[in-house]
């Protein structure tokens, strides 16, 4: 999804709130090791066999997952490709901004 530069500022900002409050989780494999329900953001360049890991375990947990641009320069973490915002209040600004969008 292509956002805006604006609306990827806001959310970047969120995303670093979560980090500063540590209510981040790096990686698809950690997301799927997680048992909280969170908001997921994977890059579009994610793998393949890790996107697919990812969206099924959302379903099955009813996360929802946003696939963005570039998840690596929202965290300022080259290669990160997938993030879980563990904290609701911030997911819920962060959807609200997309959903805008």
């Amino acid at each position: 999804m292509k956002l805006s530069p604006e609306c990827a500022t806001k959310i970047s900002s969120y995303v670093g709130f979560a980090l500063k409050a540590g209510k981040v989780v790096f990686g698809a494999d950690n997301i799927i090791a997680s048992n909280k329900r969170m908001l997921v953001l994977i890059s579009e360049s994610l793998g393949a066999n890790s996107a697919s890991k990812v969206l099924a375990h959302a379903k099955e947990t009813g996360m929802r997952v946003v696939t963005v641009e570039d998840v690596g320069a929202m965290v300022s973490r080259e290669g990160v490709k997938a993030i879980g915002i563990r904290e609701k209040n911030l997911a819920e600004a962060i959807l609200k901004q997309i959903d805008a969008e």
